[in-house]
């Protein structure tokens, strides 16, 4: 069996976003809402993998580095701009749309892509309050770089907990918006 219970993994979580909202503009119930959903849950009849994962999660939720790491990318997101909803729209918009793309054989390079690519840029950059202009590009590309590290093993072992362990089409359709968001025109 895992080595904290559900109470204690519910107090480093709440200590977790404690530590990475400092410096940005959520406020308390946007802090209470993504402590609620970034609280897992461990099933009754847990597999090994998920007892392991658990554990895993438990020790990245007080390492230090990823606090500071993910504080950073926090700070840069939840600005008081930001439109929390307007956001997860585009997301989810943008998602389907390159999942699509991937499917069908699209190239990142191509105008039906490109067009993917600068709706996701015109309304992430609009529920974020921010330029759709090549830093924002830049902006975008590096968080996709950053995700690919310890922040996806965060989002892999919520995945693991839920049993519902990230799909590889999943990460095909970022990797290809993200190719197709690099292939823009400057601008």
């Amino acid at each position: 069996m895992s080595k904290h219970s559900h109470r204690q993994m519910q107090t480093l979580v709440e200590n977790f976003i404690g530590v990475i909202a400092e410096g940005t503009k959520l406020d308390g119930e946007q802090r209470r809402s993504l402590v609620e959903a970034s609280v897992p849950t461990l099933p009754d009849d847990p597999t090994a993998e998920q007892i392991e994962a658990w554990d895993e999660l438990s020790a990245l939720l007080v390492d230090r580095d990823f606090a500071r790491e993910m504080r950073v990318e926090m700070q840069a997101f939840w600005t008081g701009a930001l439109d929390p909803a307007a956001y997860q729209a585009a997301s989810i918009e943008a998602y389907e749309a390159a999942k699509n793309g991937v499917s069908t054989g699209i190239r990142p390079r191509s105008a039906e892509a490109q067009a993917i690519a600068e709706t996701w840029l015109a309304k992430s950059a609009l529920a974020m309050g921010r330029e759709a202009d090549r830093s924002f590009i830049d902006w975008h590309v590096a968080q996709y770089d950053k995700n690919a590290g310890r922040t996806a093993r965060y989002r892999e072992l919520h995945a693991i907990l839920q049993g519902k362990p990230l799909a590889e089409a999943d990460l095909k359709a970022w990797t290809w918006l993200n190719d197709a968001l690099k292939a823009l025109p400057e601008r």
